[in-house]
């Protein structure tokens, strides 16, 4: 396999770490068909060797309100989300999370659905939280059907890759609902990663003389090149954009 890289030096990305306080954790990693975890009852998941748990958690500016997340289940103190279903949709101490008999994972507040993973239909089996601290919705070969890896919220773990279909994001601001993005952006010809600032267009079209979609930084373009580019946080703590194909 012919790869080639370029690098950045950083030891973790994340564009911004929620931190909340409490710990309270079951020992299961999986849940099948028809099973639920009930943010009253303080229910989670736990990855096989309790690196990571995954359940309800405060916000960071409301302690009665929750999120769907993942975070570091070893750390001492206030819990480091890694991923969150839910940052900009809060949900009550009466949400419940439920892997229904169709196969589609769904985040419930009361008579409101707030998030959903979209997956009915497609043979799922079951979910697991990994030690990788991927989050996978399973078929019943194993199979991924869905992954948290394909759905990053803020934070780049070692060895997910952001792809070009992909980005991370900050929440959106209280105010007007902007949010900074990490991101790889297409060019006619070429490729770069970059960190930009987006808000609504309903905003930007009211009122463009105060609000854009700036680009704050660019790393190097990336331009005729085969196979896929992706951005990837190696186990070293090194970050950079690996591209190229094999040559076999």
């Amino acid at each position: 396999m012919a790869m080639a890289s370029t690098y950045f030096s950083t030891y973790l990305v994340a564009l911004f770490f929620l931190v909340v306080a409490g710990f309270d954790a079951c020992s299961a990693s999986r849940i099948g068909l028809g099973s639920r975890l009930l943010a009253r009852e303080n229910q989670t998941l736990v990855s096989d060797n309790g690196t990571f748990a995954l359940g309800f958690t405060p916000t960071s500016d409301d302690d009665h309100r929750l999120q769907l997340a993942i975070w570091f289940a070893e750390l001492p103190g206030d819990r480091t989300i890694v991923w969150s279903a839910n940052r900009n949709s809060a949900v009550s101490n009466n949400a419940i999370l439920e892997l229904d008999t169709t196969g589609n994972l769904v985040l419930t507040d009361g008579d409101a659905t707030t998030w959903t993973s979209n997956t009915s239909g497609t043979g799922v089996e079951g979910t697991t939280l990994q030690e990788s601290r991927n989050f996978v919705i399973y078929n019943d070969v194993k199979g991924p059907v869905w992954q948290s890896f394909s759905h990053p919220s803020d934070t780049l773990l070692p060895n997910q890759p952001l792809s070009v279909s992909l980005e991370l994001t900050t929440s959106k601001s209280p105010s007007h609902g902007g949010y900074y993005a990490l991101k790889m952006l297409q060019q006619r010809t070429s490729l770069s990663l970059a960190l930009t600032y987006n808000v609504p267009e309903t905003l930007y079209n009211s009122s463009p003389e105060s609000y854009y979609n700036y680009s704050y930084w660019n790393g190097p373009d990336i331009s005729n090149v085969t196979g896929d580019v992706v951005a990837v946080l190696d186990e070293a703590g090194s970050f950079g954009i690996v591209y190229g194909e094999s040559s076999d």
